[in-house]
């Protein structure tokens, strides 16, 4: 027999010593993974604490404004209970936050959240208004087209707070609240120019972009979004946006995506399919779970590759079920409708039956103001033009609110002759049309601390800017001039050629709010706008810009109904201040 040499034995023993080192490799691997994931969760808690911190202080708020209607900011700074949590489990997820009053008159929540008595812990500090009048704020968005908006412009649309600074707008204090939405369901948003948006896109239909337009916030449909151009353009962009960007938020839809252009710095959501074609980056800025899920196919061809990622997304782990949320759309069937809502109602103020009411009032003259060198001037006392008319206000509720100084016209013509408004909240009701023409010496004047608010019912042509001194809410939180139409419009088209029922153009400033829930708006300037609007179908033509201004949301030209309610205006990007314990 022969003799056992060992080397079965020492090749099993090496095997071993191998697989040892290979285990305990990927062991000490998978420890520091762990750990990396841990801290990470830590983080992620944390900022969940703090956000939920903020809830539960805005809810105190909330909850102290119901007890006592009339508080002031300074009393519900005085009266809220700050939030804490306690302990929720075991110790480990804390949170407080402290409510205060800001430079600029609003609430202040800075909150903060813990995991691990401190391990991992996050900041935020929130800024919240209390509505003055009482329930829904009706211009709480920049751009609303219920049924459809078209942007076919060269201009930017961005917001500004006219409470601060004096009222003065400048690029380097506009901000990223300038939101684009439709209310109607399947209503689309098409974006065919190289403007700038600095806010959201939200549609309950499909959008789509073309040429080289910029959009800051998120993108969101309950159809389809394509995106297409934009590999190059000259756009602006907010402060402290990479240079490549495209899309400033996420993409989120419930249909299918299609994206060619640049980067997005969030993540991208689509219930159905995605196609990608390059350039194109998707960067998840915020580390948002993975950058691409999709419910559908992934048809992007296979060298066309994500330029930072290096990946095209097919299969596994981006091809997952994926649930994206719905835009809100109108809805008078859902038993938990509000028909106040402006969010979900294109006409929340009910304008017909109001405009019924103000159309009984008699008796009605005609303001026909032209011709060089004449001239009529309205105050909330009285009305007198060039040939000796004198016209009375009288008090009359509009919109829930109470009106001291309403005249009642047939129709105003303001061609090639001035219109003042000395002082005071002057109201018009103009059974048949306006217009303001470019014809000569055509002036509509506001001082300052004065508003003018019209309701048409026929159409709205405002061919130069309203003269308006100071670009912000007077004392009694009305804007400079309003601009409510009655007039029912039953074209669909969206082109800039079609027909509209209130058209704007000009090539000045102007600030002003348009409620047009049953008309065509257009706006074709290559001025400027300061103010928001609201329309059946709004069309951007020009090379204009439109800068909203968030103080709209605290603007008392109607009650909506409902109690007084607090609403978020948007985060300080600050450190708070050591919280108290």
């Amino acid at each position: 027999m022969k003799q056992q040499q060992g080397f079965t034995l020492v090749s099993v023993m090496l095997l071993t010593v191998v697989a040892g080192v290979v285990v305990f490799t990927s062991l000490k691997d998978s420890i520091v993974q762990e750990r990396l994931s841990g801290n990470f969760q830590k983080k992620v808690n944390a900022r969940m604490m703090s956000e939920r911190a903020v809830f539960a202080q805005a809810e105190k708020v909330q909850q102290q404004l119901h007890a006592n209607p009339d508080a002031d900011i300074d009393e519900l700074v005085a009266q809220t209970e700050q939030a804490h949590s306690g302990s929720i489990h075991k110790g480990d997820l804390k949170y407080r936050a402290q409510l205060n009053k800001n430079g600029a008159g609003e609430l202040e929540i800075a909150a903060l959240g813990e995991r691990y008595a401190g391990e991992a812990e996050a900041n935020l500090v929130a800024r919240y208004a209390v509505t003055s009048n009482g329930g829904y704020a009706p211009f709480n968005t920049a751009i609303v087209g219920c049924d459809g908006v078209l942007n076919s412009a060269g201009g930017n649309i961005d917001s500004y707070d006219s409470q601060q600074l004096d009222g003065q707008y400048g690029r380097d204090n506009a901000s990223t609240q300038a939101h684009v939405k439709t209310i109607s369901p399947n209503a689309d948003i098409v974006v065919s120019g190289g403007s700038s948006t600095w806010g959201d896109v939200r549609a309950t239909g499909n959008i789509n972009i073309t040429g080289a337009g910029f959009i800051s916030g998120t993108v969101h449909a309950n159809g389809d979004i394509d995106v297409s151009g934009g590999s190059s353009g000259d756009y602006t962009i907010p402060p402290g946006f990479p240079v490549k960007t495209r899309i400033g938020g996420d993409i989120l839809a419930k249909g299918s995506v299609t994206y060619q252009g640049r980067h997005i710095l969030g993540v991208v959501r689509a219930e159905q399919d995605v196609h990608f074609t390059p350039s194109f980056a998707v960067r998840n800025i915020n580390n948002n779970g993975l950058a691409v899920l999709y419910g559908g196919n992934n048809t992007t061809e296979e060298n066309n590759k994500d330029s930072i990622a290096g990946t095209n997304y097919k299969g596994a782990p981006y091809h997952q079920t994926v649930t994206v949320p719905a835009v809100p759309a109108s809805n008078s069937e859902d038993p938990n409708h509000d028909p106040k809502d402006p969010d979900t109602n294109c006409d929340p103020y009910s304008l017909p039956s109001e405009l019924a009411k103000l159309q009984q009032k008699l008796p009605r003259q005609g303001l026909n103001v032209t011709g060089w060198g004449n001239h009529a001037q309205f105050d909330d006392e009285q009305g007198r033009d060039s040939f000796g008319s004198i016209y009375m206000p009288t008090s009359t509720s509009i919109l829930g609110r109470q009106y001291g100084s309403v005249y009642f016209l047939d129709d105003l013509i303001i061609n090639g002759a001035e219109l003042t408004i000395a002082k005071g909240d002057v109201v018009f009701y103009i059974n048949g049309d306006f217009k303001l023409t470019t014809n000569g010496n055509s002036a509509l004047n506001i001082n300052e601390g004065a508003s003018l608010t019209l309701f048409v019912q026929g159409k709205s042509q405002i061919q130069q800017s309203v003269n308006v001194l100071k670009k912000t809410l007077n004392s009694n939180k009305l804007p400079p001039f309003s601009l409510y139409s009655g007039y029912q419009d039953n074209s669909t088209a969206t082109q800039c050629g079609g027909d509209f029922g209130v058209e704007l153009s000009g090539t000045g400033q102007m600030y002003g709010t348009i409620y047009a829930p049953y008309s065509n708006v257009k706006f074709g300037a290559s001025g400027e706008l300061y103010g928001a609007i609201r329309g059946k179908r709004v069309s951007v033509c020009g090379d204009g810009d439109i800068h909203y201004d968030t103080a709209l949301k605290k603007s008392q030209g109607g009650s909506l109904g409902g109690q007084r309610r607090v609403i978020f205006l948007g985060w300080q990007y600050k450190t708070p201040e050591e919280l108290s314990p």
